[in-house]
């Protein structure tokens, strides 16, 4: 039995237009975001939660496919350095449009560490694309 009512579940997420839609697969027993980017760069919302699909356990997903597994610092390090490159003040403030973090004295490297470690918290979702070798790359 699942903790959680969108576990193991194909969703649709649904622009407000509905010009782009696509189905996440849930890999996991954990929550999942309500909104997430779409590969044309709109938000989209998870919709029709009454016709989620539960998966079968030897479910696979096909390359190109895009899910949520549990977030961990191996795909996460390299977002926290992009986020951080981008709104690295060089004297210890990070500014972005929605909020002001001042690390008086920190490096970069601590900010990093500090944005890994709250994206990384258990039960952490993280958007994935299959790829052919059956590896994933981290979206957005």
């Amino acid at each position: 039995m699942s903790n959680h009512a969108e576990a193991f579940k194909l969703m649709k997420y649904q622009t407000d237009d509905g010009s782009e839609w696509e189905i996440i697969w849930n890999s996991r027993d954990g929550v999942t975001p309500f909104c997430v980017e779409s590969r044309g760069g709109k938000e989209m919302t998870h919709v029709n939660w009454d016709q989620d699909v539960i998966t079968p356990i030897d479910y696979k997903p096909a390359p190109g496919t895009r899910m949520f597994v549990d977030a961990t610092e191996k795909f996460l390090v390299d977002k926290c350095y992009t986020y951080v490159n981008k709104y690295w003040k060089g004297d210890g403030t990070l500014m972005n449009p929605g909020m002001v973090n001042t690390f008086q004295g920190k490096s970069k490297r601590y900010v990093v560490d500090y944005f890994l470690k709250e994206w990384t918290k258990p039960g952490s979702p993280c958007l994935v694309e299959v790829l052919e070798n059956g590896t994933y790359r981290v979206c957005g």
